[in-house]
This record gives C-alpha cells, structure tokens and sequence, in this order.
C-alpha cells in the first residue's frame, strides 16, 4: 500500500554516511547505556518531515549488538488516522509473515504461532488480535463476549503486555514513526 510505499522509499532513499548528525546519535546511544543498565528510557524526535529523523533512528539500530535487544516497529500515517490501532495491525502482519493472498485460516495459524514464538500466549490474544485484523476466529480461538470497548481495552492491554514482557527478557527498542497521525 501507500505507507509500504512510503516505508521502502524512506529506506532506500540514501545509504551515504549520517553527517552533522553526532550529538543526536551521542545522546541516543547514551540512553540506549541507560536501557542496558535496566533504565527505561523515552525519547522523542521531533521535527518537520524530511530533516533525518528515521535516518537517525536506523543509524543508532545499525549501531547496536544484534540478536542483543528486541526491535518493535510501527509505523503511522496519515491514510489510516482514524484506526487507532493501524500501527499494531501492520506490526502484526509483518510479524506474522501474512502472505496477501493466502486463506483467513492460514493467518490465523501463523497468528497464533506468532504469540507462541514470543511467549505471550494469552488466551483471549488470537482472537482478539483476529477481529482487529478482520480474520474470522473460530474453533478453539473462539473470542470472548466483549463490547467494543471492552475489546479495545483488552487489545491495548495485551500490546502493553507484550512489550513488558518482551523488555523482562531482553532490552527492547520501540519506534514509533510518524506518531502525529
């Protein structure tokens, strides 16, 4: 879609060195120490549009240990404003390997094997996380009775979960892009 669009052409838009850029990355990697010492950290880049920003995010990413630290990404915009939950629906599609084309019932597998891998196999996760990406869930995913509300409560509630319990394993960086949207 557009947004895919948009991610790829931010990302392959230059892979020359970051420069006048040093401070920034000192205080990011100076945070980043802090995390790794058991210190949360948030840390918000603002600016307008096109000044660097994901540049100097996937700098400070290429700078760190892999396989040392957990990478949650999402991304917003400005085509889906009005579904909250866009960001964890796409992160949920990449994290799952969703093929476009391939059956409701092979999502919901790869789903639920999605929330196995990561060791937070709540109950209600399927078919929770199911509806909010319009899978039908059935069988032993079968979702609870909840109002709209309720289950947007819960979705909220098994995000945070998700990443509390991912941040108890290992140091986890959460990017958030594009977040005024």
């Amino acid at each position: 879609g557009r947004d895919e669009d948009r991610s790829a052409a931010r990302r392959g838009r230059s892979n020359a060195p970051l420069v006048g850029r040093d401070s920034e990355l000192a205080l990011l990697e100076e945070r980043w120490r802090q995390v790794l010492d058991g210190e949360g950290q948030v840390v918000v880049l603002p600016g307008e549009a096109g000044i660097g920003k994901s540049r100097i995010a996937r700098s400070l990413r290429s700078r760190l240990d892999p396989g040392t630290h957990a990478f949650l990404s999402y991304q917003c915009s400005p085509f889906f404003s009005n579904t909250a939950f866009y960001p964890v629906i796409e992160h949920l599609r990449r994290a799952a390997g969703f093929v476009e084309e391939e059956p409701a019932e092979s999502k919901v597998a790869k789903l639920r094997a999605t929330f196995v891998r990561s060791g937070d196999m709540q109950p209600d996760a399927v078919p929770i996380f199911a509806a909010l990406l319009s899978l039908p869930s059935a069988g032993r995913d079968a979702a609870p009775e909840l109002s709209p509300a309720q289950r947007k409560e819960r979705a909220i509630a098994l995000v945070a979960e998700h990443v509390l319990n991912l941040a108890r394993r290992v140091p986890v960086l959460v990017l958030f892009e594009d977040a005024h949207w």
